[in-house]
């Protein structure tokens, strides 16, 4: 028997994954139908807990990942994967549901129907790592002197005090995740149940590191969200890799060098499998700027980073390319 559907649903996609990508992720077509979206949230409703500011604030959240995500060109991801459209149409559907619950209304319209990507920016879909490219958004001025090789990091306690800058303002050395108090049990010594009033939250901090920010997605949506009106195309991320560790290197000596994909997480909904540290892992509200980051952590050296710090790479005309928004070469 078909379970009825409370609210109504966005105009969803007629492409699903293939049967083995379904079978390889553990799921069946269910899984993308909205009817069992909700059935699935009324049997451990996860955001009962969240305020009205706090609900608010995730739907809106979802909405701007929506923009970059929900594209026809990522239908066929499976719904388990943060990067595919089918993801983003449960999470807002269930958020929207529990505005339903309430009888309160969303702070904003659901997402539109979302158009391709311009055929002139197709080029720059070869994303990393299984493409090739990398993205760094900025100010032209800045971004003709990082293309010289004038890269400046920063010290990751500096994104807390960018209060103004949506994009940027993260609490970068502290992450935090909750259980539900309504789904989770703390006891006294004597086995006594404690009563719980809100949500637990569970954090993990590590001590400040030196980080150089870049994206694995080429988006007008970033060039918006970075007040960026240039963008540099880094076609060998391995090499300019290289290039950062042996210019730090001669300064930092004895700091860990890593760079890797961020792994985002949901707050309010995840498992214990997925890997949950400060300097590698973000809320999923910034999940549309697929991070790729390149991070210095001080280990046992005693020197924690402060500030910014330049480094010079020399030119990097060889491995990189300069655009504007509109995907046109710049000189």
């Amino acid at each position: 028997m078909k379970y009825r559907v409370h609210i109504p649903t966005l105009n969803l996609p007629d492409v699903m994954p293939s049967s083995e990508t379904l079978k390889s992720w553990r799921t069946n077509i269910h899984n993308y139908e909205p009817d069992f979206w909700e059935f699935d949230y009324e049997t451990r409703r996860h955001l009962g807990g969240l305020t009205a500011d706090q609900l608010a604030r995730r739907y809106t959240d979802i909405v701007r990942n929506f923009r970059v995500f929900a594209r026809s060109e990522s239908h066929k991801i499976p719904i388990g994967c943060m990067f595919g459209a089918w993801y983003w149409y449960k999470k807002e559907h269930q958020t929207r549901y529990e505005f339903y619950q309430r009888k309160i209304e969303p702070p904003c319209a659901p997402p539109a129907e979302i158009s391709r990507i311009p055929a002139s920016q197709e080029q720059f879909q070869a994303r990393f790592p299984d493409g090739k490219l990398i993205f760094r958004y900025g100010e032209l001025r800045w971004m003709r002197e990082f293309l010289k090789g004038s890269v400046r990091l920063s010290a990751a306690y500096n994104y807390c005090s960018m209060e103004n800058d949506g994009a940027r303002f993260d609490d970068e050395l502290n992450k935090h995740r909750f259980m539900p108090a309504a789904y989770t049990r703390i006891t006294t010594a004597s086995g006594q149940d404690i009563p719980l009033k809100s949500d637990i939250r569970s954090s993990i901090s590590a001590p400040n590191y030196y980080v150089l920010c870049t994206s694995c997605e080429w988006s007008p949506e970033l060039f918006v969200e970075f007040k960026a009106d240039a963008c540099v195309v880094i076609r060998r991320p391995d090499i300019f890799a290289e290039r950062l560790q042996a210019a730090a290197g001669r300064e930092l000596n004895g700091w860990y060098f890593l760079d890797g994909s961020v792994l985002y997480f949901d707050p309010y909904e995840w498992t214990k499998e997925q890997p949950f540290d400060a300097p590698n892992c973000k809320d999923f509200k910034f999940a549309y700027q697929r991070e790729y980051r390149f991070l210095w952590d001080p280990m046992d050296t005693g020197l924690p980073a402060f500030g910014h710090w330049y480094l010079n790479l020399g030119p990097l005309d060889d491995i990189a390319e300069l655009y504007d928004r509109d995907g046109i070469r710049l000189d």
